[in-house]
């Protein structure tokens, strides 16, 4: 074993020190600060095993055909140009993994249309469809069951799922129309909106729940809807009400219907009876039937009275000047029921100002067809 030289001369202590020959060690040779210089380098002629351990830190690795790398994977670049590229083997092909689950169906937006004209977007929509035509059918299992169905719009989760020859028809929400199956020219707006029967014509459900239960009949609203407003005007051939029959034992199997009354002019009722006191009575109609007071001066124009004695064969007679109405009776000791009844015409702004009306707001009883109704 050669002897050791300081490094550096006497300016170093004793622990910086070089091999000037070699140097040998049978057990761990364990350096506490650095090895080398800086800016100088460690020349061994043995391999360095760092089984289990690591380099950190490395900024360069440089090979003897003068390549440096300086990242993981990356080309070495010479002091003339970019060194090669450290090439990589492929290992032999893995064993094939399990089948995955099954995907959703895709749909190429770019060509939702097909040979016969149906627009389809959603899984099973249009499923069954051989010769249907003009269809669209937006939504999961929407039109699913189609088969000769034409000119049908359909958009929500099974929106007119049954449907497999009716024509012109169209769904809104989900499972609109899902109970028509070759009926025609129906409209359900609404989840759930429908008909109660697979063949009904030319009718229209608009509502969440809906049910419209006859042909050329439109269904506004459920069985919860209390209230329809407008601030239109409503007109058909005749207008009534329909509710549940009174009568107990006919509740279950049947409807009782009323027309309403129709006149040529826009009157207004109210009718009561009352008790005579002396042959006399006063009828405050404002007070009588809970309005404010000078509503019906407000609201009403050009009233007639119409009074009868339901007691006995007295006669009465009756007045009315601004909401107060006067009963009289020819005996003047009268203590009979008379019954009574005011018809005025509205004079509100609501009238004047519609289109029902002419300049004297009376109501127009004729029109020209080509006039709007």
């Amino acid at each position: 074993m050669s002897t050791f030289k300081k490094f550096g001369g006497l300016a170093y202590n004793e622990k910086n020190n070089i091999v000037s020959s070699q140097y040998g060690t049978h057990s761990n040779h364990i350096i506490s600060n650095s090895i080398g210089d800086r800016n100088t380098r460690v020349i061994t002629e043995s391999h360095v095993d760092l089984s289990g351990n690591s380099l950190l830190r490395v900024d360069g690795l440089y090979f003897l055909d003068g390549s440096v790398q300086r990242t993981a994977g990356g080309g070495g670049t010479g002091g003339g140009g970019t060194g090669p590229s450290p090439s990589w083997s492929t290992g032999p092909q893995g064993p094939q993994g399990p089948q995955g689950p099954p995907g959703k169906d895709g749909t190429n937006i770019s060509n939702m249309s097909d040979t016969n004209n149906n627009t389809v977007a959603g899984s099973q929509a249009l499923f069954v469809n051989s010769v249907g035509r003009y269809n669209c059918a937006y939504g999961e299992r929407s039109l699913m069951k189609n088969v000769g169905g034409y000119a049908n719009s359909a958009y929500g989760y099974e929106s007119m799922v049954n449907n497999t020859s009716g024509a012109y028809n169209t769904a809104v929400g989900s499972q609109a129309l899902a109970f028509n199956i070759a009926g025609t020219r129906n409209t359900a707006i609404g989840a759930a909106a429908d008909v109660t029967d697979a063949a009904i014509n030319n009718s229209t459900a608009i509502c969440a729940g809906a049910r419209v239960n006859a042909s050329n009949v439109i269904q506004l609203g459920n069985n919860s809807i209390e209230h329809v407003i407008t601030t239109g005007i409503i007109t058909g051939t005749a207008k009534n009400f329909t509710i549940d029959h009174p009568v107990q034992e006919k509740r279950n199997e049947f409807h009782l219907k009323h027309a309403s009354v129709e006149a040529p002019r826009l009157d207004l009722i109210y009718r009561d009876s009352i008790q005579l006191s002396n042959g006399k009575a006063e009828v405050n109609i404002d007070a009588h039937f809970s309005m404010t007071e000078g509503t019906f001066s407000a609201l009403c124009n050009s009233p007639s009275v119409f009074v009868s004695n339901e007691t006995d064969w007295d006669p009465v007679k009756a007045s009315i000047q601004g909401n107060i109405l006067t009963i009289l009776c020819k005996n003047s000791d009268s203590q009979a029921k008379v019954s009574f009844m005011v018809v005025a015409e509205r004079k509100d702004r609501g009238v004047l100002e519609s289109s029902i009306t002419n300049e004297d707001g009376k109501f127009i009883t004729e029109t020209p067809k080509c006039t709007a109704l």
